[in-house]
């Protein structure tokens, strides 16, 4: 949103959707510094933040910090949301791409990239709450194991990756880079692991953006942020 010639930050746009006792709402916003501080693109407000590359978001709902641009690449923050399990805050998400292989290009064929596990895409996992590493590995499974019908081995993999006695604090950060069927996952402690599998980048990318998503309206939102690159 725009004030006396200035950029503000608008309200998020929520999306809220409910699938077994589980809810969870997504906005979409845009990470890039506006063209022309002295009147709004198009000369219309936005219901999506217009940030300078240089400040965080922060999620209104949880707090939590999100960079808008990834550090030594030029992945820029296009949409967030809340994973909300049984009313519980569980973590807030932020999808990451690089602008340079989306612009340009229609709904369709964003809707084909999110789905394809060689385009590449980061989602940014922080937590809102305390958790054991068990606990917030094994609800990612549940929501994993429908799209691994071919590859278990990847998710025993992944699994490993986590020690089960391990607890992740607040604030705590998982990381995955899915591109060219590879997913590359860091650790909250910052270890770094790989996976080369088609299935897994692709399950990955279809528990969020698939028909039945976890997080109700991260992919219209996602979509959304693209539009607005």
């Amino acid at each position: 949103m725009w004030k006396n010639g200035n950029p503000q930050k608008a309200t998020p746009k929520q999306v809220g959707g409910k699938d077994g006792g589980e809810t969870s709402h997504a906005n979409f916003i845009i990470a890039e510094e506006p063209p022309d501080a002295q009147s709004p693109p198009d000369g219309n407000d936005s219901d999506a933040y217009v940030l300078p590359e240089s400040q965080d978001y922060t999620q209104e709902s949880t707090g939590l910090v999100f960079p808008t641009v990834l550090q030594s690449t030029s992945a820029m923050l296009v949409a967030n949301g809340v994973r909300t399990k049984f009313r519980v805050k569980v973590y807030g998400v932020g999808v990451y791409v690089d602008p340079r292989l989306w612009k340009g290009k229609d709904k369709d064929a964003w809707d084909v990239m999110l789905n394809d596990p060689t385009t590449p895409i980061t989602l940014y996992i922080v937590l809102s709450r305390e958790l054991s590493s068990q606990k917030m590995i094994s609800g990612l499974m549940a929501a994993l194991t429908p799209f691994l019908t071919n590859d278990k081995e990847s998710a025993k993999k992944f699994e490993g990756f986590n020690p089960k006695d391990a607890t992740f604090a607040v604030n705590s950060v998982l990381r995955f880079d899915v591109g060219d069927s590879v997913t590359k996952y860091t650790h909250p402690e910052g270890k770094q692991h790989v996976l080369a599998s088609r299935e897994f980048a692709r399950g990955l990318k279809g528990v969020y953006f698939d028909g039945k998503g976890v997080i109700g309206g991260l992919k219209d939102d996602t979509m959304e942020g693209l539009r607005k690159l």
